[in-house]
């Protein structure tokens, strides 16, 4: 494997399909498609599927995305310490940041961004992903960080998944749930719930496992708001039951009193990924910005 194959791969995941990642590379659409086969071949694995004409990233697909990104941003960093120690990166970034992203990423993104990059300065709109997508969609912002939802299938935009997290259900040790070795997601639902608004992909991915009134309970629960510092406060209360990444409740496990409880039937993951506008040119503050997400995000426990 040799880096131009890496750089070809990512061209097709930026410009969203083979002509026009061959665009970005200045190869033809063949060149570009026998040297995807070839990286295929030495891999062992297929790296990309056709959904509707457009080329959707295979399981070893995503593997691989995220290491090449890891890769490609090393020796953008690499190439920027050598060549360009003297000059400062400046500009103004538009950050939407999903609510779970502003709590387990924001501020190590902005470490690592600040870190070698003072110059940038970021403007923050928190909010859900329906709403920041509406402002991306409206040259309002220039970059999303939040769940990926519809922003996969949409033409107008680019998504790179960042790395998912498995999402647990949590309470106070006193609940009466607590005790339990393994439950089940009807059995929550006898309970006041404490819940952020369920990305699209969640309530379809219940919607296909579990009842009707299980996922009434799970839209419209007794509490419900994006922020999660009030959830675990709610779930520290002994009177309801949330759920989180595990990044945003490790260190309240022990602060609040908090335990995890294991649901049998019940399995989804963060699906948070970047996603900007197509047809606007990432400036070097924005690319900053992408670089120190990707870096943030690999330090999320799993």
């Amino acid at each position: 494997m040799d880096l131009r194959k890496l750089l070809h791969f990512q061209a097709v995941i930026d410009g969203g399909s083979f002509r026009a990642g061959a665009a970005r590379v200045h190869i033809s659409a063949p060149a570009l498609t026998k040297s995807i086969q070839t990286l295929e071949a030495e891999l062992g694995e297929p790296l990309f599927k056709r959904r509707h004409g457009q080329p959707v990233l295979t399981e070893a697909g995503l593997l691989l995305s995220q290491r090449c990104q890891r890769i490609l941003a090393e020796i953008e960093s690499i190439n920027r310490d050598l060549g360009g120690l003297s000059r400062v990166q400046t500009g103004l970034v538009r950050l939407g940041s999903g609510p779970a992203v502003a709590q387990s990423l924001l501020g190590a993104a902005m470490g690592h961004l600040h870190e070698g990059n003072p110059g940038i300065q970021v403007s923050v709109v928190v909010g859900n992903s329906d709403q920041l997508l509406a402002l991306l969609e409206n040259a309002e912002l220039d970059l999303v960080v939040a769940d990926m939802g519809i922003a996969e299938s949409h033409p107008e935009l680019l998504t790179e998944p960042l790395p998912g997290e498995e999402i647990h259900w949590i309470a106070h040790s006193g609940h009466p749930l607590a005790g339990t070795t393994e439950t089940t997601l009807a059995a929550l639902t006898r309970f006041p719930l404490a819940l952020p608004r369920a990305p699209r992909h969640m309530i379809a991915a219940l919607q296909r496992h579990h009842g009707v009134e299980t996922v009434r309970a799970i839209r419209g629960p007794a509490v419900q708001t994006d922020d999660y510092r009030v959830l675990l406060n709610l779930a520290h209360s002994g009177r309801y039951l949330s759920a989180a990444p595990m990044s945003l409740i490790q260190d309240a496990r022990r602060s609040m009193d908090l335990v995890i409880i294991p649901v049998a039937d019940f399995r989804l993951h963060t699906r948070a990924g970047l996603i900007r506008r197509r047809a606007s040119p990432a400036s070097s503050a924005l690319l900053m910005v992408m670089t120190a997400f990707r870096l943030a995000s690999n330090t999320v426990p799993d």
